[in-house]
């Protein structure tokens, strides 16, 4: 009897790479010859990932609920601000959405809050989501005991709660007419990327007329008074019998603020303003100690006399463009009125957590005070950082210039990466060709494939 002749063929598995591609290859190709009709969404359909229909309408209070603003967060969560009535007054309303228009319960355990300012009208106008996800909303209020529209903003942490830290309770009421009569709206809330927040609405001057109206508060909520001296400006746009209202404000990549509105007494025209956002503060520093704040600069006066201080914050570099698109150093020019004698201070530069942030690889340790020189160019002046108080010291300094905070360990001395008031416009990593190829393909195949369907 003759044993059966058995035949091993040995087999070596496709590497990886290989595997991948035969399996993409063969999923399109049965994709494609699938005789399976698919049902393509046009652009302007509803979208019935959200709450099936592409619809959601929710309902507050027991009378009639209003939507005013809308923001998205990061996380593709989506904020609604404006009013809702409970039967007898109106007030501020809120609302998270998750991404498929579900209300969102982590945010006051069922999507919804409201808040009373006033006793009667709380009527929300606007809302943004800072970098740290809290939400900011504007609008305006009758104060109990009162008959008059007052500004009114209110920051939200991200769970739905009054931030407490932003004024205490987290409502900020700001009067801006002339007097206690006067009916102040606020319309549109922008954050700036310092964390200061830019209220536009409308300031009434009594019977006579109303202004654009832009507020500027600091990230805890107290008037910014680097803003207008009192963290306030009104503009009468038209005549000065003209009803002027603010209804919209935007933030530009150097910092300035627009505001859009009408202007007119019977016929309306279309407003627009552009305000700067250079800060200046002058003032009176005695010798032997003297210490004043300006400007984010703690100067301490040894100098032969006291004198006169002047320390202007601004985003843009003198005499040049910004060092990067996006890029928006921050810098301090401080003069004297030259009657200081032997000039001898003490300089403490301080800066936000922000400013920090958006800076481009800045390593927080690192950070030294830079002198502008001539050329456009910066040399590092050293200084002790302390970062527990966000400040950069230097002692002893003889002469003035414009100053910056920046990180020489990456770029230099000459070029620092220096702390910004806007997010840096970092570059993605450019991809391998051969992966832009590989995309390309499939992407051209799939566009064909879908074309084939469609037909």
């Amino acid at each position: 009897m003759t044993d059966a002749i058995k035949l091993r063929i040995p087999i070596t598995p496709l590497p990886a790479p290989y595997r991948l591609f035969l399996t993409l290859l063969a999923a399109l190709t049965v994709w494609g010859l699938c005789p399976i009709k698919v049902a393509y969404a046009d652009p302007g359909d509803l979208d019935t990932t959200f709450s099936s229909d592409g619809k959601v309408i929710t309902a507050i209070g027991s009378g009639s609920d209003y939507g005013q603003a809308i923001a998205v967060q990061s996380d593709g969560k989506i904020v609604v601000a404006g009013y809702s009535s409970n039967g007898s007054n109106d007030d501020f309303a809120l609302v998270r959405y998750n991404s498929d228009g579900s209300l969102d319960t982590s945010f006051d355990t069922d999507g919804i809050v409201t808040t009373a300012v006033g006793s009667t009208y709380d009527v929300g106008q606007a809302v943004a989501v800072q970098s740290d996800g809290k939400i900011v909303v504007a609008g305006y209020s009758v104060p109990t005991g009162s008959y008059y529209y007052k500004v009114v903003v209110l920051r939200y942490t991200t769970t739905g709660s009054l931030d407490t830290g932003f004024d205490d309770d987290g409502i900020v009421t700001t009067s801006i007419g002339n007097q206690a009569s006067s009916q102040d709206y606020g319309h549109a809330v922008a954050i700036q990327s310092d964390g200061k927040i830019v209220v536009a609405g409308t300031g009434d001057f009594g019977l006579t007329h109303e202004d654009f109206a832009v507020v500027r508060y600091s990230s805890d909520g107290s008037l910014d008074t680097s803003f207008g001296g009192d963290g306030i400006v009104t503009t009468a746009v038209g005549t000065s019998t003209a009803k002027d209202e603010g209804y919209a404000a935007a933030i530009q990549s150097d910092g300035k603020i627009v505001v859009v509105g009408y202007s007119g007494s019977s016929n309306y025209d279309i407003a627009v303003a552009r305000y700067n956002v250079t800060s200046s503060s002058t003032q009176t520093i005695a010798n032997a100690g003297g210490s004043a704040t300006l400007e984010d600069v703690t100067i301490t006066n040894y100098s032969t006399n006291s004198c006169v201080f002047t320390v202007t914050k601004y985003p843009v570099p003198p005499g040049g463009a910004p060092m990067d698109p996006g890029e928006m150093p921050v810098q301090w020019n401080i003069t004297t009125d030259g009657n200081c004698g032997v000039l001898n201070v003490d300089l403490a530069f301080h800066y936000s957590d922000t400013e920090l942030a958006n800076g481009n690889n800045i390593v927080e340790g690192s950070l030294k005070a830079f002198k502008h020189t001539t050329g456009q160019t910066w040399a590092n002046q050293g200084g002790a950082v302390d970062t527990g108080a966000n400040t950069v010291t230097l002692t002893g300094v003889s002469s003035l210039s414009s100053w910056t905070l920046g990180d020489p360990s990456s770029s230099g001395n000459s070029n620092p990466s220096i702390i910004t008031l806007r997010t840096f416009a970092g570059r993605p990593a450019a991809a391998r060709p051969g992966v832009l190829a590989a995309i390309g393909v499939l992407v051209v195949g799939a566009l064909v494939l879908c074309r084939r369907r469609k037909q």
